[in-house]
């Protein structure tokens, strides 16, 4: 296997694995090349997003199996029959298998071949494709092999990043023939901020192409999109139109946009969306083609007597061939195209290689179980990023657009409401903690107590603090945070107000402990609430924020209550507490709505609008009675409807399919890492401090020589 240099034995990969849905980081033996082979050393890889939901659902036949199609890097070791590739040569990866000999691969339509097959991806065909048993791994590692007649010579001028990008704008090339364009066409594009829609955007002036109308949710987004446009462009925000009927929302501007009718559209809306298509075919003109390559899975109920009276041409495509990208690279390395804007699905960029370190965190986690915050390891989704408005920030985690469920998408003073709220419950369980100490001279007096028994008062709530982390907060994983709030701070009420009506030393120290035991879980979950409803950009000032009530209601309540406990008695301090705890129950009631969020890290948000039964001259409800059913039930675009404030009162929104035993197992995981056992250890000596601290203080200053009153203490 000749070489430039000596290779490696091993590599890294992300692979699916039969049998699991997570994607895994894996060390793996170097791919072994056979005669007609290249080693392509890779140096920018990246994926459609649709690969998740294929691992998910476990369609792999080939596993395991190296992800990533789009692939482009250096070759580092050719087979002895290659005689068309060098050692060194730059190289992009044509991911497209077939069989090379039937009717389509041998007239440039090798994407229509019945045994199609894509590198790190999926096979399409009807059968096995023997070339993708032998070539099913894909790039997302530091090396590939693929057949010589795969590789694509790259441009000196054409970067790795933008090379890796040829197959979004191979695919656009195909959607472009396959519309049959005429001169000055008018052509809708759907889902047009994601990369195929922009990739579509960027082609369009080597069309004949007079005018481009693109469709998609965001309209910051589409504004962005549509200064690449070198061609005539209009934009329809879905987020700025009214629902259906035809008097307003997307039928109208349509018809507004182009009377006529467009000549062309180019859908890309993905499988995952699920819209019905009737609003934007109201945009079809006679004579005019609609090219589908998304994958949407949503019925069309056309009449076929549509077809004849319009004189329509329906088209499916997938993929791309080799003159597709051919015209591409011709494009870029004549510099008439220019690829640097184009949103990617890049996951190792150009001169970036995996790291050690990345394996090691990769083998202990799922890709999608990784928080962004991590830097560690994640898939940017395809299309233009959302930024905080008026600014470059990237907001990360991206929220869903599609979703007014999704936390991340409340409005400010609602998510600091919900904050807030949870943050006087966590200071409160510290404020309970240790503001009972300048009562220890009443307390001992009133109960004829030892300095030993005195001390348990404190020392029981810090028990009590560690089972609240350790034995409730868990249940917040499976159950949502919600009903874990709102258990935790009545029980923490109702027993402040008992232990506020304690008459003996027992009943006193067993309040104290449920209390604490209670609303200990309210530390670590207000910590996790940071992340569930602020962006990573704002997490610091949030955290740093509650860093800060901590310490303050845990050194404060010896200086205040000293005062309340001289003047009202002892009571009085568990009656503040309780005073307290009930007007936050009452906001965590009211302004606390579940913050849990299943995110898809990695999803790509498009387009999204009300789904309405709309025909294309429109129907009249005879008509379209018998798809009624059908088409009610489709959510247009993946859009979600708002929940009621009524329906976020609810104090029970599902459980999660997380192992409810593992969730109680995994704080000790972290234990496996020397760093997390120094942070515990230092953080738990400076609590241990604090505690003795406030728990010897009155016992020493409230005897000779000091004798200070309980509000000097």
């Amino acid at each position: 296997m000749p070489s430039t240099t000596e290779l490696p034995k091993e590599m890294l990969a992300a692979r699916a694995h039969g049998g699991s849905t997570e994607v895994h980081l894996d060390t793996i033996p170097l791919p072994e090349i056979g005669p007609v082979d290249v080693l392509i050393k890779v140096a920018a890889a990246g994926l459609a997003l649709g690969v998740f939901a294929n691992v998910k659902t476990q369609r792999y036949k080939h596993t395991p199996t190296v992800l990533g199609h789009e692939v482009a890097g250096t070759i580092v070791a050719i087979g002895a029959d290659v005689s068309s590739a060098s050692l060194g040569d730059r190289v992009r990866l044509h991911p497209n298998l077939s069989c090379r000999q039937c009717k389509f691969c041998v007239s440039d339509r090798e994407q229509m071949c019945p045994d199609a097959a894509m590198m790190g991806f999926l096979g399409f065909g009807k059968g096995e494709q023997p070339l993708f048993e032998k070539y099913h791994n894909g790039g997302l590692a530091e090396y590939v092999k693929a057949p010589y007649w795969l590789i694509d010579t790259i441009p000196e001028n054409v970067s790795f990043d933008v090379a890796a990008k040829v197959q979004d704008l191979a695919c656009a090339v195909r959607a472009l023939k396959c519309a049959d364009l005429q001169p000055s066409s008018t052509v809708i594009v759907t889902a047009a901020t994601g990369s195929m829609g922009v990739s579509t955007l960027k082609l369009a002036e080597f069309f004949p192409i007079g005018r481009l109308i693109l469709v998609a949710r965001s309209a910051e987004r589409l504004r962005e999109v549509q200064r690449l446009s070198k061609v005539p462009t209009e934009v329809i925000a879905l987020d700025e139109l009214g629902d259906w009927p035809v008097t307003n929302g997307l039928v109208r501007r349509l018809r507004e946009i182009a009377p006529a009718g467009a000549d062309a559209i180019i859908d890309y809306m993905p499988g995952a969306i699920g819209t019905d298509i009737w609003q934007v075919m109201v945009g079809l003109g006679y004579g005019g083609s609609l090219v589908h390559m998304g994958g949407n899975g949503t019925l069309l109920p056309l009449p076929v007597v549509a077809l004849m009276v319009h004189c329509w041409k329906i088209v499916g495509t997938r993929g791309n061939t080799r003159s597709d990208t051919k015209f591409v690279l011709d494009k870029l390395s004549d510099g008439t195209l220019n690829a640097d804007e184009l949103p990617s699905h890049l996951v190792v960029p150009a001169g970036k290689n995996f790291t050690k370190r990345q394996s090691t965190i990769m083998t202990l986690h799922s890709i999608h179980d990784i928080d962004h915050a991590s830097g560690i390891f994640y898939f940017v989704g395809g299309g233009q990023l959302q930024h905080q408005k008026g600014t470059e920030i990237v907001l990360i985690p991206q929220p869903n657009e599609n979703d007014p469920n999704d936390p991340l998408n409340w409005p400010t003073w609602k998510r600091h409401a919900a904050f807030w709220s949870v943050l006087v419950f966590a200071g409160l369980a510290n404020f309970c903690v240790t503001g009972l100490a300048p009562a220890f001279r009443p307390l001992g007096m009133q109960f004829h107590l030892t300095e030993f028994q005195l001390t348990w008062l404190i020392s029981i709530t810090s028990l009590g603090m560690i089972l609240g982390c350790f034995t409730v907060a868990p249940f917040a994983s499976k159950f949502g945070k919600r009903p874990v709030f709102l258990v935790s701070a009545s029980v923490f009420f109702a027993c402040n107000i008992w232990a506020a009506s304690s008459k003996s030393y027992m009943s006193l120290l067993l309040a104290r402990l449920f209390a604490i035991w209670s609303a200990g879980c309210s530390e670590p979950l207000s910590m996790d609430i940071v992340k569930d409803l602020f962006f990573l950009h704002e997490r610091g000032i949030q955290s740093g924020v509650l860093g800060m009530a901590f310490i303050l209601f845990s050194t404060l309540p010896p200086l205040v209550c000293g005062f309340l406990i001289e003047t009202r008695g002892w009571p009085w301090y568990h009656w503040l507490v309780s005073i307290i705890a009930g007007v936050d129950l009452v906001c965590i009631i009211f302004f606390v709505p579940e913050t849990r969020y299943k995110r898809n890290l990695h999803a790509l948000d498009e387009a999204a609008v009300p789904v309405e039964n709309v025909d294309v001259t429109p129907p009249s409800k005879e008509d379209l009675e018998p798809h009624m059913s059908h088409l009610e039930q489709q959510q247009a675009f993946g859009s979600v409807v708002a929940k009621s404030y009524m329906q976020q009162l609810k104090p029970w929104s599902g459980t999660d399919p997380d192992s409810l035993l593992y969730a109680f197992i995994r704080p000790y995981l972290f234990l496996a890492f020397p760093a997390m056992i120094w942070t515990i250890l230092s953080f738990a000596i400076h609590v241990a401090s604090f505690i003795v601290i406030v728990t010897i203080t009155p016992i020493v200053l409230s005897n000779p020589p000091y004798l200070f009153t309980i509000s000097q203490q």
